[in-house]
């Protein structure tokens, strides 16, 4: 894979930003999406479970070595309670080594090799966006993330270009896809511009905030449905173009974001796109600084869910 060049690019130091992002969001992300796996883990798939995870690798066994292909887990070895609840510690201790540098590459495979193994055998309780959306950032940062025991910034290994792009690419589709879904589903609300007069009182996670907003005028509704429509299929197309363009598209739309986790969508899918998928720039598009408040604003979120 190609690697950033050594003259005429940002070195290993600059691109301490989207380092930090990514390892605080990886973190964050994962704690966020499987709000106290430990508790719910046992419910959900465990053995006395709503959907037990040996059920349904039995079933997947009779497709014989393509079951393994379906169905990635580690949960194959053994699908007791006490290996479920051994992947949920696991995970979180390595994240929140992840968090502290130590070791982050290793890290990373660690809870992306758990993260995976929960996915594959949750069944009703997995697909859903923010999941394959995790999984994508969680691989491609295997090879963005420097090596070593405590590599501090990085700074002598630069990333790998192509992992840049890619979580580039990632952040990109989530939007425009995101854009382009909203027209193609043939939901009037949206076409008509409306989609918003209900939405802070029928949003996923509504918040006290999104109740004073249900009550603005219409006007404010159709602007904002409005606004989202160019964002996700005009805006982003900021992140291909060059300097400035890209810091400017990164800061409209995470302050968009932020808006929409505080009214009605603090969920991992959200912050995700603030803090892993965050960067649409170059390695020196944001400033190191702001990746700090970027991870603790996040991390902050974590400890009010």
């Amino acid at each position: 894979m190609l690697k950033a060049p050594a003259s005429g690019a940002p070195d290993g130091g600059s691109c301490r930003g989207p380092r930090l992002r990514l390892a605080g969001g990886s973190h964050v992300d994962r704690r966020v999406q499987r709000h106290g796996p430990p508790v719910q883990v046992r419910g959900l798939i465990g053995s006395q479970g709503i959907l037990p995870a040996a059920d349904y690798l039995q079933a997947v066994r009779a497709l014989g070595l393509l079951g393994f292909w379906y169905a990635p887990t580690l949960l194959w070895f053994s699908s007791s309670d006490r290996l479920l609840m051994a992947l949920c510690w696991i995970g979180l201790i390595a994240s929140i080594l992840l968090v502290a540098n130590l070791w982050p590459r290793a890290m990373l495979v660690v809870c992306f090799l758990c993260f995976l193994s929960f996915v594959s055998a949750a069944q009703e309780f997995s697909g859903y966006q923010s999941d394959g959306m995790l999984l994508e950032a969680g691989f491609l940062s295997l090879f963005l993330a420097p090596s070593g025991l405590y590599p501090g910034l990085g700074r002598k290994q630069p990333p790998v270009r192509a992992a840049m792009f890619l979580l580039l690419w990632e952040w990109f589709r989530i939007y425009f896809q995101s854009g382009v879904v909203k027209l193609e589903s043939g939901d009037p609300t949206w076409r008509n511009l409306t989609a918003m007069y209900e939405y802070y009182q029928n949003g996923p996670l509504p918040t006290w905030i999104g109740w004073y907003l249900q009550h603005l005028p219409h006007g404010f509704h159709i602007a904002t449905a409005a606004a989202t429509l160019v964002m996700e299929l005009i805006l982003v197309w900021m992140a291909f173009l060059p300097g400035h363009w890209k810091t400017a598209c990164f800061f409209i739309v995470t302050m968009w974001q932020v808006v929409v986790i505080a009214t009605a969508l603090p969920s991992a899918s959200a912050i995700e796109r603030c803090v892993v998928c965050g960067p649409p720039g170059s390695p020196a598009s944001m400033p190191g600084k702001s990746s700090f408040v970027l991870v603790a604003w996040s991390r902050r979120i974590v400890s009010r869910c």
